[in-house]
């Protein structure tokens, strides 16, 4: 990945420095117009993984996804900002105890808007890189990717659910108005009965609550026998969302109720629960 400093005086690029792969990724700046051969390793103090790097509008910082323990991939990501004067580097998302996963900055460079996983849905949220107040933008829908209009006052975004295949929209920040901009998978969602993921929170073991993901047949009649499908979604490799829509999509439709135990419940979770198991837990 390269990415050029907005008045044309730096370039940022990834290096992994580690021989296994994505466990230490450094970013490494070109100065003086290109003139130097000399690199700088900006996430030197950093042993863990650093990545996505995305120069502030005004050129003031870097912001980039950090993580904290070297070889760790299911280690929380978390948004850092390098100041580009002073070198300091501060972790400003460590009140989002979850993913961080897509980062954007506002135009006027004084907040970034960001995705992160929570219970099976992908919200935007925005953080405020003086107060760290982060506000949730837009939520339970599961946003893919998303882009700020020049001016900032529009967030234009994919999203879908496990029902509803993948449009763009566009949200007005100052009225809160979505409107749907795309209408490509119009016919299919009108002749096929997609139907709803449901949520089911059900007492598991040591008193820990497990989001039970459900989704009826289509067509489903409460007074026919279904046969059930159980899956147990525990890879924190592969997100709610994904697993959804490659299996429960199709399933329904050969009359099966389709039920999936989310123990992870989010991220965190699943996080906190692997490093107990590998001696990590901090």
């Amino acid at each position: 990945m390269v990415l050029i400093f907005p008045q044309i005086q730096k370039i940022s690029f990834l290096l992994q420095t580690e021989k296994r792969s994505g466990l230490n990724n450094q970013f490494r700046p070109l100065d003086d117009r290109l003139t130097r051969k000399n690199l700088k390793n900006l996430t030197q103090p950093n042993k863990a993984w650093d990545g996505h790097p995305i120069f502030s509008p005004d050129g003031k910082y870097l912001a980039y996804r950090m993580q904290t323990v070297p070889g760790y991939e299911s280690d929380k990501f978390r948004i850092a900002l390098y100041e580009l004067s002073s070198g300091i580097i501060k972790v400003i998302s460590d009140a989002f105890d979850n993913w961080v996963t897509d980062i954007i900055w506002a135009p006027d460079s004084k907040s970034i808007y960001f995705t992160g996983e929570v219970q099976s849905v992908n919200p935007l949220f925005r953080i405020d890189i003086n107060t760290l107040k982060i506000e949730e933008i837009i939520s339970k829908k599961y946003v893919g990717g998303f882009t700020l209009s020049p001016d900032g006052k529009t967030v234009f975004y994919n999203y879908r659910l496990n029902h509803l295949p993948a449009e763009i929209y566009s949200l007005d920040l100052a009225s809160g108005t979505h409107k749907q901009l795309t209408f490509e998978n119009k016919q299919i969602t009108e002749e096929v009965d997609f139907r709803p993921v449901e949520h089911h929170w059900v007492d598991g073991a040591n008193g820990k609550k497990v989001d039970v993901l459900l989704v009826k047949p289509h067509g489903f009649d409460p007074n026919k026998n279904i046969l059930s499908l159980l899956i147990s979604m525990v890879d924190h490799k592969v997100s709610g969302l994904m697993l959804l829509e490659a299996t429960t999509s199709y399933m329904p439709v050969t009359g099966m109720f389709f039920a999936m135990p989310n123990p992870q419940v989010q991220q965190v979770m699943d996080r906190n629960i692997r490093q107990q198991f590998q001696g990590l837990h901090r």
